[in-house]
């Protein structure tokens, strides 16, 4: 028999939030009733909608775990051109990797369409597909290219 491991609050949060977003996604949210009032005989969620976990104190760092989960580590590392590179830059903003995950679904590391060989040792990983919405890029707003 397998001893049941005991979980930290912040993992007890990040899989209250994982179940939310699932059973949401499914329809399976048994927090709500049809004329969308909350059932109040449920006791096994405290939030209606996953939403509500993003607005509490630390929502930011929910949302963007929840999405280095959905993508999963290994691929993140994959869509970069440097494995050794971080979603975070300088001073703690995103870098160009995450809003890139952010808005496309891949943590490629440029703004251009596909990919760019430029030597044997060297692929420069661009956007693969063309996403639904557009976005500027940070290079752009300092005027530095043009997307």
């Amino acid at each position: 028999q397998h001893k049941p491991i005991a979980l930290t609050p912040q993992q007890i949060k990040i899989t209250n939030l994982a179940n939310a977003v699932s059973d949401y996604l499914l329809g399976l949210d048994k927090t709500m009733m049809n004329d969308g009032q909350t059932d109040n005989n449920n006791s096994s969620s405290s939030s209606s909608k996953p939403l509500d976990f993003f607005r509490c104190p630390g929502g930011v760092m929910f949302f963007v775990m929840a999405l280095v989960e959905s993508r999963g580590i290994d691929r993140i590392k994959a869509d970069m051109d440097d494995p050794n590179n971080t979603i975070t830059s300088q001073f703690g903003h995103s870098s160009q990797e995450l809003m890139n995950l952010l808005l496309t679904g891949q943590a490629v590391s440029n703004v251009f369409d596909n990919s760019m060989t430029l030597s044997e040792e060297l692929t420069c990983r661009g956007i693969q597909y063309r996403p639904a919405i557009g976005y500027l890029s940070q290079l752009e707003s300092l005027r530095y290219c043009e997307v």
